[in-house]
């Protein structure tokens, strides 16, 4: 049988500006892989989760506060937010140790975020364990994690070659 800890998460909304524009804050019994950090940053927007355990009775009454600012770790990644420029950089903070690129379709139009994330947000399982899909951050629905430097980058040429040769062989023989 599994130990069962008391969870206190906050999750916080941040503008590009640093401004927070919304947090929510959850307490409940949980697992102790539920006891999260982590952060996910487009440069635009940034969502973060900072999570207090304990195994007492009733210790989940004190609050947990937003997962203060962090310095940067020398990891940089591509940066765009719904824009069709997606050249640009921005340096990771924390133990944001992974580059996204998320996909969603808005109003029949195909949307690209991209940016830093901590490991959490890009498992699986991480992510529904907490029942926390990130769908519901709004950075996208389909989405891609990579841990090199810029590795977020758009396609390379070796991807469009590989597509190409079976569309030529179609077309010389």
């Amino acid at each position: 049988m599994a130990l069962h800890i008391t969870l206190l998460l906050t999750t916080a909304f941040f503008a590009k500006d640093g401004k927070k524009v919304g947090s929510s804050t959850a307490k409940t019994c949980a697992d102790p892989v539920s006891c999260v950090t982590g952060s996910m940053n487009s440069g635009q927007s940034k969502v973060t989760l900072n999570s207090q355990c304990c195994n007492v009775d009733l210790c989940n009454n004190a609050s947990v506060p937003d997962l203060p600012p962090k310095p940067s770790n020398g990891k940089r990644c591509f940066t765009c937010n719904a824009t069709a420029d997606c050249t640009r950089t921005m340096a990771c903070e924390g133990n944001e140790t992974q580059c996204f690129i998320t996909t969603a379709e808005v109003d029949g139009k195909k949307v690209t975020t991209k940016g830093c994330s901590s490991k959490l947000f890009c498992e699986r399982s991480g992510t529904l364990a907490l029942g926390l899909p990130v769908q519901s951050y709004g950075f996208g629905a389909n989405m891609k994690c990579c841990e090199g430097n810029l590795c977020n980058g758009a396609l390379s040429l070796r991807v469009y070659f590989l597509m190409l040769v079976p569309l030529l062989s179609l077309f010389v023989f």
